[in-house]
């Protein structure tokens, strides 16, 4: 059935953004000099980097989320009125 078929997919794209989000934090450890060897004595300069790439990414990614959800037009009425008709479709099957 269609639900299947759209959880794999959903599933699917999770685990991607997954593999993605690892991919990024790599490459942001690599850009903002941390070396793994130096445990916790990282230089200043390389805290500070870490703390504006780890918080600056995220909000460049939210921001374009909190814009489409504020742009997403379902309102109550729109969501009564695919309610109805995705219930008469039921019963006609």
């Amino acid at each position: 059935r269609r639900e299947g078929a759209y959880g794999a997919v959903g599933n699917l794209v999770q685990k991607g953004g997954f593999s993605l989000v690892y991919i990024l934090a790599g490459t942001i450890l690599h850009l903002v000099g941390f070396d793994a060897t130096q445990r916790g004595s990282q230089s200043p300069e390389t805290i500070l980097s870490l703390r504006l790439a780890f918080t600056l990414v995220p909000i460049a990614f939210l921001l374009p989320c909190v814009w489409l959800l504020r742009h997403y037009a379902l309102t109550r009425e729109k969501m009564q009125e695919i309610r109805a008709t995705l219930e008469a479709r039921r019963s006609r099957v």
